[in-house]
């Protein structure tokens, strides 16, 4: 293809296999681990268990702080700073860790009566702490070097995965499986210090700045406030079902929430992965970059799509044969929360363009409408129809935030309309093509 012969292309190209070769081992590995956990744990022990998750999920902005993308645009824009912009956001980041990790066991003795959830919740929160080294993941992706996060994710990964295996083999409590999520956290976030150790030899050279410091939190708490504000309005369905329906519930429509994740899981990497791309083609060929943004998310759009009408041809027998019958009811709800894949890769691209025009205050603005309309329609649908009026709260949330808000606002009705024309699949046809 012609646009493989671009060489700052091609780098992005070589950089992605490596991304793809980590999400081929995540998706494979994780899709069968995640089957076997969930046919292990039955329904309601699973509720439990994503109920932790989401219960830890609410805090994880205040360690990521919507630090990856400005991060990556500052370290691009100025290398030599290299130490300072990482030591600075290594340290943010585990102040968040250190905060979050405080607030949800706080919040879960406050609010949560179970023993048993109480303690899942605290298993799972101590990974707010390998957060912090998110940072080097940003690093990595700046330096379009993935390669060596993709060996920290994958060794981790697989580790993590035989101490499941080894939990579900002697038959041991859900406490236990907690404890094997934690080893992929703890793994992950010592070899991506170690990687960078041994690449750059700069590791205690690293320094905490306040004024950097100060500058990230100005130029990133509208992006943190909206990725809080993102996660409410994506796990708020879940705790909703807990109290409202029970854990057995939960662990039915959560079986149905998650399966798009793991499809997910790919085109996030590789989206964030064209952030510098994007913030230097902007630079230095403004004409282009308009051009091939457009090009690049309508080919994304139309992948999504046919990914999500392949899910509903086969889910149902799917399901039922996968999870051996433990979760039925699960396909419905699927049917409208395997669309999660289309909007989520839209949103992902809507956010680089709102950075790179450094208009991300106004994703703020969206998401907290988008949050408010989404818990009125929990309230009122989970009620009536169950786990179904659930899904379908995700999803009519979904197309207010990326198809209708951003009309509201002047300043973003061009990527509003970017994500509507995306739709049109002669501009990936184009894009495919190079023109």
């Amino acid at each position: 293809m012609k646009i493989l012969e671009n060489t700052e292309i091609r780098k992005y190209f070589n950089n992605s296999i490596w991304l793809i070769v980590d999400n081929f081992i995540k998706v494979a590995g994780g899709l069968f681990i995640g089957v076997w956990v969930a046919r292990y744990l039955g329904a309601e022990n699973y509720g439990v268990l994503q109920y932790a998750i989401s219960f830890n999920f609410m805090f994880t902005a205040l360690v990521n702080i919507g630090l990856g993308n400005i991060f990556i645009r500052e370290l691009v824009k100025d290398p030599g700073k290299e130490a300072e912009l990482l030591g600075s956001a290594f340290g943010l980041q585990f102040i968040g860790a250190v905060t979050a990790f405080a607030l949800i066991n706080i919040s879960s003795l406050l609010y949560e009566t179970d023993s048993l959830i109480q303690l899942v919740i605290f298993i799972f929160s101590i990974q707010m702490f390998s957060g912090a080294f998110q940072s080097f993941t940003f690093y990595f992706q700046s330096k379009v070097i993935s390669k060596y996060n993709v060996m920290a994710e994958s060794i981790a990964f697989i580790v993590s995965s035989g101490v499941k295996i080894y939990v579900i083999l002697n038959d041991m409590p859900i406490e236990y499986i907690a404890v094997a999520y934690l080893f992929d956290y703890v793994i992950k976030a010592v070899l991506k210090m170690y990687f960078y150790q041994y690449i750059k030899k700069g590791l205690l050279a690293l320094r905490f700045k306040i004024s950097t410091a100060r500058y990230f939190l100005k130029e990133s708490w509208v992006i943190g406030v909206t990725l809080f504000l993102a996660m409410v309005h994506n796990r708020i369905d879940q705790l909703m079902i807990k109290n409202m329906l029970g854990v057995k519930e939960l662990g039915i429509y959560s079986l149905s929430a998650d399966l798009p994740s793991y499809v997910l899981l790919l085109p996030t990497v590789l989206i964030n992965s064209l952030m510098p791309y994007f913030v230097e083609l902007k630079k230095n060929n403004p004409l282009l970059y308009n051009r091939r943004f457009i090009q690049i998310l309508s080919a994304s759009s139309w992948a999504s799509v046919l990914v999500c009408l392949i899910g509903i041809s086969i889910g149902e027998e799917a399901i039922d044969v996968i999870y051996d019958g433990k979760f039925e009811g699960a396909y419905q709800p699927f049917i409208l929360n395997v669309w999660k894949i289309l909007f989520v890769v839209q949103m992902l691209f809507v956010n680089i363009w709102l950075v790179n025009e450094n208009k991300q205050r106004y994703q703020l603005y969206t998401n907290s409408i988008g949050t408010i309309f989404n818990i009125l329609l929990n309230f009122m649908l989970i009620s009536r129809y169950g786990i179904m009026g659930a899904a379908a709260s995700t999803i009519m949330t979904m197309i207010l935030i990326n198809w209708v808000t951003p009309f509201i606002f002047r300043d973003i009705r061009a990527v509003g309309l970017i994500s509507l024309k995306s739709l049109n699949p002669v501009l990936a046809i184009r894009g495919l093509l190079g023109r």
